[in-house]
């Protein structure tokens, strides 16, 4: 009778603490959500054809400054991937915004990486102005949502970039031939 007592209230004293031990915050479960980061590949040429940020092409824009304004904040090009502590996380990897980044693309095309953008809020046309070495400026525009349950989890994605007021890419990130 006693093994049954003390085996009935070890089991209850685990389930208890199983109930209990569930992390919450303001009673619901946190949740990670493993949406993909918004970002944008751009490509930027002359009217030949010739890129930009390519060191062989006359008049290029290599060794200039470009600078990218997003939300209040200037990302100045650099060819560096920041490595600090919030970029080397040991746990599920959040979106870190690394700016305005040059780097080479498939057979060694220069080409400049801008993000990553968090998905996870929502943005309304929200502008992203670059500003070119020439004096010109480039506007991406970038809405992007989701809708939420419970059943779905995070579904109904929305995610539309424009170039200067012109729709250019739907529901992918994209990669963008600018012509300067």
């Amino acid at each position: 009778m006693k093994k049954n007592i003390f085996a009935s209230a070890l089991v209850a004293v685990v389930l208890t603490m199983g109930f209990t031990s569930c992390e919450k915050d303001n009673g619901e479960e946190l949740r990670e959500l493993d949406i993909s980061p918004i970002t944008a590949l751009l490509i930027v040429e002359n009217a030949e054809g010739q890129n930009l940020l390519d060191p062989n092409t006359p008049n290029n824009f290599v060794g200039d400054t470009i600078i990218a304004e997003w939300m209040g904040k200037t990302y100045v090009m650099t060819d560096t991937v920041p490595i600090n502590s919030e970029t080397a996380r040991t746990r599920a990897i959040g979106t870190y915004m690394y700016g305005l980044i040059y780097l080479l693309i498939e057979d060694s095309i220069p080409a400049l990486y801008f993000g990553q953008i968090n998905a996870t809020a929502h943005y309304d046309d929200e502008p992203a102005t670059i500003h070119w070495p020439d004096g010109s400026t480039d506007v991406i525009s970038i809405t992007a949502s989701y809708k939420w349950s419970e059943k779905k989890g995070p579904h109904d994605f929305v995610r539309k970039f424009k170039l200067n007021g012109k729709v250019i890419s739907e529901g992918v990130n994209p990669q963008i031939t600018l012509v300067k």
